[in-house]
């Protein structure tokens, strides 16, 4: 009995303290679980700040981004209104040169017909004009008109008279004659500003002359002038050298005494004999004392010389009422250094508004940075005290859990504190029990006591692991000798049905681990195998293989080839390919995918396709490198992005990109892509492009292009220039492949200040008639406009005008598949009367112009 005490007594304290044990255990788990949740719920809490954070940074960017755009708006705006000033401005000068023009022609009505007077005459020659290239004529040309036509603007029309002699000009003064002088001044002062740097090749000889001068009108009913006004201004500035200016005996006794300053500015230079041994006393005009350099017996008869050969008889040409005269030497007497003569009071006032400008500015300027300054630091003390906030409730958060896990440690330990109480109490209970049984039991014989060995208990820790192993193994190895040929059948009928095409399968395979995944070998797809693929992987979770529905989590196809003949086919199958309700599909991705083309040239892609709870066809990704396609289903429509960097448009493989950007809908076959934007050859292109496949493929849209490098897009053209145009297209094939190949367009086109390559217009005119005609040159041009029209590979040309300095030219040309020239030309020179017709004919890259009809 007291044996049997002991061991109840022992087996009851024994289970106490495994039930307290397995109390402590749970416990811990508790506390344990209590923790990591606490350690989740603090990580939960510091992502929810970070992501409070960013979203706070997010919309700091977004709304400087948006303060920049509004700023760029303003600016844009600021721009449009210039652009509008500047018009109305022109229009308003238009109109009053419309109106000095007839107060011009009213003025001489009054005057009579052909009378005559004593007029000023200001002669001007640009040096080795005749001698430069065509180009650098315009460009010399150009920079010449325009400085003169600034110092003559503020001089009324109705008194003064411009004739352009081709490398010069010379103007007669009829009222005021100190206009010369101050326009010569003026124009010599702009050449020879910092040195000539401005103007490095714009040398320039000048002569006044006061003298007699008859005004006529032209055949084109223009007031002009003729006498030997002009003649005696030629030969005075003909003993000028370069940047120097020369008056003659007559205007220097008259401007002499309209005022001392005047009379100081002159250096007596002698006198000088022209080629037609008449003399002529001349001075010449200095500058702050002093000659701009001093002419030498020897430099007077260079200059003769030069005069004699080069410049040649002045012709009056009767119908444009201009003058025609051959160049000057180059070799010239160096100018010096000259001073401006703007007085110190005017460039201390323009220095004061400088000053008052340049501080309004900056006024300006601090006071957008002060209060950026402060938007900013308000929205950072916000952020701030929101992050405090945040902070503060979690701690109070995370000190209430604590408490909370405090206390339950607490009544644990009691718990635990208690039962040991108890378990002992009750073991000193049996203890005493089993004392008083012994005391009151009879004697008996001594019993050997026989000593029992304690059962050891089952390792069943070790037989669970064990049988865990053994199932792994089956499930690993179960997949490798099942027969699976057997499913064949039914999986090919069953994608058959789904995608309504022929499918074949050539292995089957499946696997447990590390997920369930069923391997399809070498699968085909259509009639004529358009889609196949080496691999197709259909990825299942462990849940998925005991539910009723299968859902596959990732259909992964490997080395995907799709045929060019039936590209959109193949992307119907695969969006029909989520359309199985008894095995939904989430996505499909594909690795290396190509498609098979021997007019396409097309990059690997790899994608992705997003499928939603019902199979319908959510959004898809594909990349292909240096390009980028995404697809997103948008309430019945498909939304579609288009990105490409560097790189050429499969369609169009003859056009290159430095950046695309494209955005659109997709539906019901056609593709709409309503906002295109693209980088090319220097320039932009900016339009809308529409792609319908359901008859053939039809591609058709509008295009405006901005300041394109025609010799970068077309460098066997012939042409160089910047291009503008505003053209429609469209382009029709059966196949995608041919969708590139035969553009039809129809729009307008300009290029400015270019360049026609292997023929020269300007010297095919000026010796018509003569019986020679040049060959190759080129032809600089300042603008050539006109209409296009590309049909079945035939340029036409129509209405153009080209621009060029002293030559104007219109007509029409024809390009055929051959790239054969026809075309067709009215050209016409300034300095000459009469139009000249010239035929163009030829191919693209060797043309050859001539005069005829």
């Amino acid at each position: 009995a007291r044996h049997k005490a002991e061991r109840e007594a022992k087996a009851k304290a024994e289970a106490e303290a495994a039930r307290l044990e397995a109390e402590q255990e749970a416990a811990r788990v508790e506390a344990e679980n209590e923790a990591a949740r606490l350690k989740e719920q603090e990580e939960a809490a510091q992502t929810r700040a970070e992501e409070a954070a960013e979203k706070e940074r997010a919309a700091t960017e977004a709304k400087a981004e948006a303060e920049a755009e509004a700023q760029a708006k303003l600016e844009a705006a600021g721009l449009e209104q210039a652009e509008a000033k500047a018009k109305e401005e022109a229009r308003a000068k238009k109109a009053k040169e419309e109106a000095a023009g007839s107060e011009t022609g009213r003025f001489w009505a009054g005057q009579g017909a052909e009378r005559s007077m004593i007029a000023t005459v200001l002669f001007f020659d640009v040096v080795g004009y005749t001698k430069k290239s065509v180009s650098k004529q315009i460009e010399l040309k150009d920079q010449f008109n325009e400085l003169v036509s600034q110092f003559i603007s503020e001089i009324d029309e109705t008194q003064r008279i411009i004739l352009d002699t081709g490398d010069g000009a010379a103007i007669g003064f009829l009222q005021h004659p100190e206009d010369a002088l101050e326009v010569a001044m003026r124009f010599r002062d702009a050449v020879t500003e910092n040195g000539h740097r401005n103007y490095p090749e714009l040398n320039v000889r000048i002569g006044i002359h006061l003298g007699p001068v008859k005004v006529v009108k032209d055949m084109n009913s223009q007031f002009n002038m003729v006498g030997d006004g002009i003649n005696d201004a030629q030969r005075i500035m003909s003993f000028a050298g370069t940047d120097q200016i020369f008056v003659s005996r007559s205007y220097y006794d008259v401007i002499s005494r309209l005022s001392v300053e005047y009379s100081r500015l002159f250096k007596y230079r002698g006198v000088q004999k022209d080629k037609h041994g008449r003399e002529h006393q001349v001075y010449q005009v200095i500058v702050a004392g002093r000659a701009t350099g001093p002419v030498t017996a020897a430099e007077k008869q260079t200059a003769a010389r030069q005069s004699e050969a080069d410049l040649g008889q002045i012709v009056l040409e009767g119908v444009t009422g201009e003058f025609s005269i051959s160049a000057a030497a180059d070799e010239q007497p160096p100018a010096v250094e000259e001073v401006s003569h703007k007085s110190p009071e005017e460039q201390a006032a323009e220095e004061q508004a400088a000053a008052r400008l340049k501080a309004q500015q900056e006024e300006e300027a601090r006071k957008q940075a002060e209060e950026e300054a402060e938007r900013r630091a308000r929205e950072e003390e916000e952020a701030r005290k929101q992050a405090e906030e945040q902070a503060r409730i979690e701690a109070e958060r995370r000190a209430r859990e604590e408490e909370e896990a405090g206390e339950l440690a607490e009544e644990q330990a009691k718990a635990w504190e208690e039962a040991e109480k108890r378990a002992r109490a009750e073991a000193e209970e049996a203890q005493r029990q089993a004392e008083k049984a012994e005391s009151v039991a009879p004697p008996v014989a001594a019993v050997p006591k026989v000593s029992r060995a304690r059962r050891k208990p089952l390792p069943l820790g070790k037989i669970a692991a064990g049988l865990f192993v053994l199932l792994l193994v089956v499930v690993a190895v179960a997949p490798y000798v099942w027969p699976m040929q057997g499913y064949l059948p039914q999986v090919e009928k069953r994608m058959s049905t789904l995608l309504k095409q022929p499918v074949h399968v050539g292995g089957l395979s499946a696997a447990l681990l590390p997920t369930p995944k069923l391997e399809l070998h070498n699968v085909t797809v259509g009639a004529g195998q358009e889609m196949r693929a080496a691999n197709v992987v259909l990825h299942f979770g462990f849940g998925d293989l005991f539910a009723e529905t299968r859902s596959i989590s990732n259909a992964e196809l490997d080395n995907l080839q799709l045929s060019d003949t039936a590209f959109d086919k193949t992307l119907s199958w695969l969006q029909a390919a989520g359309g199985d309700t008894a095995y939904p599909l989430a996505r499909i991705t594909f690795n290396n995918a190509q498609i098979n083309s021997d007019m396409l040239k097309l990059p690997p892609i790899n994608g992705k396709m997003q499928f939603d709870g019902r199979g319908h066809f959510s959004s898809a990704v594909l990349d292909g490198g240096k390009f980028n396609v995404q697809v997103q289903s948008q309430q019945g429509q498909l939304g579609v992005s288009l990105s490409l960097q560097d790189s050429e448009l499969p369609i169009l493989p003859y056009v290159h990109f430095d950046e695309l950007n494209a955005k659109g809908k997709v539906h019901d076959g056609e593709a709409n892509l309503g906002d295109v934007d693209a980088r090319l050859y220097g320039g932009s292109l900016v339009g809308n492009v529409r792609l319908n496949w359901q008859h053939g493929w039809v591609m058709q849209g509008h295009m405006a292009v901005k300041a394109m490098d025609v010799k970068q897009a077309f460098p066997q053209g012939g042409v160089e220039g910047e291009l503008d145009a505003d053209t429609g297209y469209s382009i029709r094939a059966n196949t995608l492949p041919l969708l590139g190949g035969n553009p039809a367009l129809d729009g307008e086109f300009s290029l400015k200040k270019g360049i026609l390559r292997d023929m020269d217009m300007v010297e095919t005119v000026r010796l018509a008639g003569s019986g020679s005609n040049p060959h190759g040159g080129r032809t600089h041009f300042d603008e050539l406009s006109g209409k296009l029209t590309l049909d079945n590979g035939v340029q036409h040309y129509r209405q153009l005008h080209l621009s060029a300095g002293v030559l104007s030219a219109s007509g029409y040309l024809d390009i055929d598949s051959s790239k054969e020239l026809n075309g067709h030309f009215t050209a016409e020179l300034k300095v000459r009367p009469g139009a000249v017709p010239l035929l163009l004919t030829g191919q693209v890259g060797e043309p050859a112009l001539r005069v005829g009809r």
